[in-house]
């Protein structure tokens, strides 16, 4: 098997050369043509190396591929090749990618499209900033991913190519239901829908169907999920789509276990499971084991249950996945719980929790690699920076010396010109170090608010397993051990499961504070009527304001420049709150505006409950509640989230209230976004298989 790589390496080699020199194949010849590719005009060459991948290259290898293409680059340059440049910088980061450097990888497509931006026709800049959105979504960064799939669309847009634009929404839908925000997500995978309908694309149908019934079935509406599997099956059925016929019969198959329809839910699964080992998807065939695992499971089939999750383990291993085998451990543990088996579930459960602390603490040596890498950095232009001063300080000496020298005669006058000088200089270097240390602190400032919204989103974030683990094995002790008769254990166990609910919601609404301001405004904020925005918050509420036989009056509001998502979160718990802290008569909701000079003035009035004027600052800190939440639920963030959306679009936030006799929130928005020169943008699951 080696010898047949490296024959294939060396044919890779003759081909390049021979089309250049006709000489040796050899590493220094590759090395040779690839600077050759710099000078010249045809990309013959480029189209070549998009295969390298193909070759599998030992990493020596690909070392000095690397070098070569650095050197190519280098060359293109010397000759003002931009267009050149451009794409060699591109095609670096396929190798940077193969050597599993990611961060280098996207500096390497950062340099492409700059260099390219004006050069390269549309289609190729297209090409390139769809790279760069795949690998940001690859490392997390969501926000930017989300910036360049919208510089995509904008393009696809205005070269008419409909197929492309509504590929790139499906994407930009992918993006946000891996962030979790489903109804965004919802929104992108129908407009998506629509154009494809249009344009009879049968095969991106089928993916869209499929999108749309996992974000039904991430909200919890198992029924329109259910109805969009089914469609998306029959679709993959009538186009003889193995891998969308097995996707889809996978998903109906997890409808139908919600629906406590087992047996049915099986025959989906096996069915799945066939296609899988018939196309050779392992991961694909690792889920279909979990989930028919999960079914005899529920029948109290424990031992096929545990032979299931076995033969799924087995092929994780082998795939190298660890954090699904991580999953894996959890539900063998359970199975083995139920099975009465609480020696082996201990056992399995300590093998649980060694896998996920080892794979927390590689994360953690990771960033500690990354901090080092720039501390690194830094170091090297810090110590280029000082070498400069050093020079410049020996020439400002030799000046010095041969000025004295020279105007020995003009001693006094010298004297004095020296001494303006040198005030002068001294003046310069401390305020271009005051400016410097200005600088430092700003940045510094940001590196801190950066992390501390990493950490919030972190945080709350990963609590939330620990707590389904908690809620998960309660609900276990309660089926299994508890008597009828016993009240005082009920109780307990109602307390813990109710206190595990709130915390989730707890989390889940510190989450969401924790994300507002992570947001790239440059391309969030627009023009935004508030009409529309108060509309859709009501059609939202719409089932809540029957209910309540709530009347909401809308004056005309105004068009102001912000963010639609915030805004509408700020619209939804103003008006939520309306409706929750409700008086003995029907809720009634007045959203008024009136502008001044230089701002927007917008006001949510009600007739609810009220409140003494001396909470009316408490109320907007984070966890502050005025009332006991066995009365009124809720967590005590959603004003904290208002004063903070408010504050994100350089606004302020205020009530005027009094018991028994309703509340009125004021907040003013500027009319004219300001500019702040020392700001620092900040930027953050793949895209949903067929």
């Amino acid at each position: 098997m080696k010898s047949f790589k490296s024959y294939i390496y060396i044919l890779f080699c003759f081909f390049l050369t021979s089309c250049l020199f006709a000489d040796t194949p050899s590493i220094d010849s590759l090395s040779t043509a690839l600077i050759a590719v710099g000078e010249n005009e045809k990309d013959e060459f480029l189209t070549i190396f998009e295969e390298i991948k193909q070759l599998k290259l030992k990493k020596e290898e690909l070392l000095e591929v690397e070098t070569s293409l650095q050197n190519a680059i280098l060359t293109a340059q010397k000759f003002e090749n931009f267009s050149k440049s451009s794409k060699l910088h591109a095609l670096l980061s396929n190798i940077h990618i193969l050597l599993n450097a990611n961060e280098k990888a996207y500096q390497s497509l950062q340099k492409s499209i700059q260099i390219g931006k004006n050069i390269l026709s549309k289609k190729e800049q297209i090409s390139i900033l769809k790279r760069i959105a795949e690998l940001s979504l690859t490392m997390g960064k969501y926000e930017e991913a989300y910036t360049y799939r919208l510089q995509v669309l904008k393009m696809y847009e205005e070269l008419n190519d409909k197929t492309g634009v509504y590929s790139t929404l499906y994407n930009i839908g992918s993006i946000f239901f891996y962030q979790e925000n489903l109804h965004q997500a919802l929104s992108y995978y129908q407009q998506s829908q629509q154009l494809a309908v249009l344009a009879k694309d049968s095969a991106f149908l089928y993916r869209n169907l499929a999108a749309i019934g996992s974000v039904y079935g991430e909200i919890g509406d198992n029924d329109k999920s259910l109805n969009y599997n089914l469609k998306s099956l029959e679709m993959a059925e009538n186009m003889n789509f193995d891998m969308g016929i097995a996707y889809a019969a996978h998903n109906v198959g997890l409808n139908y276990e919600i629906l406590d329809l087992p047996e049915k839910a099986l025959g989906y699964f096996k069915q799945s499971l066939q296609l899988m080992r018939k196309m050779g998807d392992k991961f694909g065939e690792a889920n279909c084991l979990q989930a028919i695992s999960a079914i005899h499971s529920h029948k109290q089939e424990y031992q096929e249950a545990i032979e299931y999750l076995n033969k799924s383990l087995h092929i994780l291993h082998q795939l190298g996945d660890r954090s699904r085998i991580r999953e894996i451990y959890l539900d063998m543990s359970r199975t083995y719980f139920n099975a009465g088996n609480a020696v082996k579930a201990y056992e399995v459960q300590k093998g649980y929790i060694e896998l996920r602390d080892s794979l927390i603490q590689e994360e953690a040596m990771q960033q500690m690699a990354n901090l080092k890498q720039t501390y690194e950095l830094e170091k090297k232009e810090s110590e280029k920076q000082i070498a400069i001063m050093e020079a410049e300080q020996q020439m400002e000496q030799v000046y010095r010396y041969a000025f004295l020298v020279g105007l020995s005669f003009l001693l006094l006058v010298a004297w004095l010109f020296y001494s303006r000088y040198q005030e002068q200089t001294s003046m310069n270097k401390l305020l271009a170090q005051k400016n410097e240390e200005i600088q430092l602190q700003n940045n510094k400032l940001a590196t801190s608010n950066r992390e501390l919204e990493q950490f919030a989103y972190i945080a709350s974030h990963d609590l939330k397993e620990p707590l389904r683990n908690i809620g998960g094995f309660t609900s276990l002790l309660e089926r299994r051990y508890l008597n009828e008769e016993d009240e005082d254990a009920k109780d307990f166990m109602n307390f813990i499961s109710s206190s595990v609910t709130h915390m989730h919601k707890l989390l889940t609404d510190l989450l969401m504070y924790s994300r507002i301001g992570m947001q790239n405004e440059e391309h969030e904020e627009e023009y935004l009527p508030l009409n529309e925005v108060v509309q859709q918050v009501c059609s939202n509420y719409q089932t809540s304001l029957k209910e309540n036989e709530a009347k909401i009056i809308i004056d005309d509001l105004p068009t102001i420049y912000g963010n639609r998502i915030q805004m509408i979160q700020l619209f939804q718990n103003l008006i939520g709150n309306a409706i929750k802290f409700r008086g003995e008569d029907k809720p009634e909701i007045h959203i008024h505006s009136a502008e001044n000079s230089k701002e927007f003035i917008l006001s949510v009035k009600d007739n609810g409950i009220g409140m003494e004027q001396e909470y009316t600052d408490k109320i907007f800190v984070i966890f502050q509640r005025l009332h006991n939440r066995t009365k009124y639920e809720g967590t005590g963030i959603g004003l904290a989230i208002c004063k903070k959306i408010v504050e994100q679009h350089e606004g302020r936030i205020w009530v005027e209230s009094q018991s028994g006799k309703g509340s009125t929130f004021y907040f003013a928005i500027p009319k004219e976004k300001k500019t702040d020169p020392f700001s620092l943008k900040t930027a953050r699951k793949a895209t949903i298989e067929a």
